[in-house]
């Protein structure tokens, strides 16, 4: 199991927690556990940097991760009252959502190298444009 996607549903679980109890719990506890759940979610996605096998677009979706959870522990602890329940679910949104946009870049990613699609490339000038493909299919040396 890849880095990828274990951080990817830890995240989308501790911000689908928080969507919960932003709607269960008073805002004073809430600001509490928001400020929590933000400070792991900064922690795991620095703490996946340390793997040297994600990608650029997985590390592109982790630093929007780091801002949109930054945001949520900053709002957390400077709103107060029904702010602080929508400021809270609303950037706990934006993280399960952009967990599961890490979950489709993963998912793609084993697609294409299952499919033997993962040096394909489709700009010209590219490696695949530079060496032609005879009628098999097959690439010429």
């Amino acid at each position: 199991m890849s880095t990828s996607f274990i951080t990817g549903t830890l995240l989308a679980v501790l911000a689908g927690f928080i969507v919960v109890v932003s709607q269960a719990f008073a805002p004073n506890p809430l600001s509490w556990v928001a400020f929590g759940i933000g400070v792991a979610i900064v922690g795991i996605c620095l703490l996946a940097q340390l793997d040297r096998s994600r990608g650029s677009a997985q590390r592109a979706v982790d630093a929007a991760v780091v801002v949109v959870a930054a945001l949520l522990i900053a709002f957390s602890l400077a709103a107060a009252g029904t702010a602080v329940i929508w400021l809270s679910f609303a950037f706990a949104l934006g993280v399960v959502g952009l967990a599961l946009v890490g979950l489709t870049l993963h998912e793609i990613s084993n697609w294409r190298a299952s499919h033997r699609l993962a040096q394909l490339w489709w700009l010209p000038g590219g490696p695949a444009a530079s060496t032609p493909i005879d009628r098999a299919g097959t690439r010429a040396a």
